[in-house]
């Protein structure tokens, strides 16, 4: 199964609930050896990591089984 994670938190967020949510569901998928994981997590720019917009003009999902996103 391939799985596409879209994280709305930057990396250098600071902790909150979804951040938390985020890299905890991704570090308790991740173990699984049948997962085909990839995580993808917002730009730093503002320009283009900052709106809905530019995720569905920047990123793919591919053939993924699942997309899941945080918003």
């Amino acid at each position: 199964m391939k799985i596409v994670q879209w994280n709305m938190c930057k990396k250098t967020q600071p902790m909150t609930g979804v951040k938390k949510y985020e890299d905890e569901l991704y570090s308790n998928v991740e173990t699984q050896k049948e997962i085909d994981l990839k995580r993808i997590r917002r730009a730093n720019n503002v320009i283009l990591g900052n709106t809905v917009e530019s995720w569905f003009l920047t990123y793919k999902s591919g053939d993924a089984d699942i997309v899941h996103a945080t918003y």
